[in-house]
């Protein structure tokens, strides 16, 4: 095994929208996570923020962030929380997944 062969990848990840794999060394193109130097750190390139948003829900203390204009005062999230979670809106209709559902590991 070569310990050092380059940039870890991905395993592959699935396209809901065309219903095919993505793979693994397209995924951080697809998934936005390219570190340019749009809002460096320091000198240090960063991924900047996602432009695509319309496929997630933001989530905070279990109820959705649906109005994107209303301040996050207005759901109640303290300032400077670091505590929001993004969840793909297809995975929400589904509903609760199965308790045995890897979901849950």
């Amino acid at each position: 095994m070569d310990g050092g062969s380059g940039v870890a990848m991905g395993k592959g990840a699935w396209d809901c929208d065309t219903n095919r794999l993505i793979p693994p060394e397209k995924e951080a193109e697809v998934f936005e996570e390219i570190a340019t130097m749009d809002y460096p750190f320091e000198g240090i390139p960063t991924v900047p923020p996602r432009k695509d948003m319309d496929h997630l829900e933001l989530i905070y203390a279990g109820q959705i962030l649906s109005d994107n204009s209303a301040p996050m005062s207005a759901y109640r999230v303290p300032p400077g929380c670091q505590c929001l979670i993004a969840i793909e809106r297809a995975k929400l209709r589904m509903g609760k997944p199965d308790p045995d559902a890897a979901f849950w590991n």
